[in-house]
């Protein structure tokens, strides 16, 4: 979806990991592959996935890169409810506090990465932009972060539901 320089994306089931996460899970010499540039810039997919060890939803999640200083893994809400069995608290990135978790299958030892549903957030590549969100009509509040852009447009990220539920308005 685009409304004039705001781009909607859809935000799918993904991994940030933390270094030494990403080497215990794939190995201590552990090199992605770059495969696409996200919205926002420095952020990339990779060609590594992680498994998870569940059997209520698919179970592979893409990694991120680049490495950051926690480890989360990101769900849309009907998938957490699906694992979980209870309605998630939307969370800021990093927020991690009282997070469920999820065991990842890997070589090693057990690895369990904190799991949370992420609020719909904006990406504003230019303040000024903020008069563009006025028309949107989008039913839910969504915080506004300052951030610079591969593409020099402002994005909304949504997860899975958020964005199938913004398709009917």
């Amino acid at each position: 979806m685009n409304s004039d320089r705001i781009v909607i994306d859809r935000s799918a089931n993904h991994c940030h990991l933390t270094e030494a996460d990403a080497k215990a899970i794939f190995g201590e010499d552990v090199n992605p592959t770059l495969t696409r540039p996200l919205a926002i810039k420095g952020e990339f997919v990779t060609n590594l996935k992680i498994e998870l060890h569940t059997n209520k939803i698919p179970s592979e999640c893409t990694v991120l890169y680049p490495w950051r200083t926690y480890s989360q893994i990101e769900l849309c809400a009907s998938d957490y409810y699906k694992i979980f069995g209870e309605y998630p608290q939307r969370r800021k990135s990093g927020d991690l506090q009282g997070a469920k978790t999820i065991r990842v299958i890997c070589p090693k030892p057990s690895i369990y990465i904190p799991v949370i549903v992420p609020r719909a957030h904006i990406h504003l590549e230019r303040v000024s932009d903020i008069w563009l969100l006025h028309d949107l009509n989008i039913p839910f509040r969504i915080p506004v972060q300052d951030a610079e852009t591969t593409d020099g447009l402002s994005h909304i990220h949504l997860d899975a539901d958020q964005y199938a539920a913004l398709q009917g308005i």
